[in-house]
């Protein structure tokens, strides 16, 4: 009987582990989606044709996403923490020469938005690369000369100096790692109080 009871609770165990498992890929799928729709709302919309309502739009998929999942504050602290000092990357970008946002001397709105619903994403769809200490800053590094080289056909950005471009790479990785390590230690937080308090509550 006991052997009975045992088996049916490994086999319900699995099937909720499933579920779960099966739940995760649609919220990171969605997650994935929702950021392709900012990217092209933010560097479309709001870069090249100077809409920012559009840029503002393509954002509220993302963030209705991230309301819905418990690493709420997580999420957000990182998209605040993220717009900050992307933000700031992007004004060295354009005093450096390297980039120009149709002449501005600040970077724009969108590319706030832009930073804001990348952070969204860290802890979802880019989980992988965040739970990769080397190949996951080193591949988002790569990526980010990639992104302003696309945004420059779409007409969004212009690069000034394509040699000066690949300061970038490190840029990234650094800022990516800190993102990941911040993401990481609060969520290791997170863990541990939810567990003591599921204890207390048992």
């Amino acid at each position: 009987m006991l052997l009975f009871l045992h088996t049916c609770n490994l086999v319900l165990c699995d099937k909720k582990m499933q579920a779960a498992i099966e739940v995760t890929t649609i919220t990171q799928t969605l997650n994935f989606i929702a950021f392709q729709i900012l990217w092209f709302g933010c560097v479309v919309g709001g870069g090249a044709h100077g809409e920012l309502w559009i840029a503002s739009l393509s954002l509220i998929p993302l963030i209705l996403l991230v309301l819905f999942q418990p690493s709420l504050w997580l999420d957000f602290m990182l998209a605040f923490t993220a717009t900050a000092l992307g933000l700031s990357l992007e004004y060295i970008w354009i005093k450096l020469g390297i980039l120009s946002f149709s002449g501005a001397a600040f970077p724009p709105v969108w590319m706030g938005f832009l930073w804001f619903g990348f952070a969204l994403t860290i802890n979802h769809s880019m989980r992988f690369f965040r739970d990769s200490s080397i190949i996951g800053p080193l591949i988002v590094g790569f990526f980010g000369p990639i992104t302003y080289l696309a945004g420059e056909k779409l007409g969004a950005v212009v690069v000034m100096d394509y040699f000066l471009l690949v300061l970038i790479i490190p840029a990234w990785i650094f800022l990516f790692h800190f993102l990941r390590t911040l993401s990481l230690k609060v969520d290791k937080q997170q863990s541990i109080h939810r567990k003591q308090t599921n204890h207390f509550r048992d």
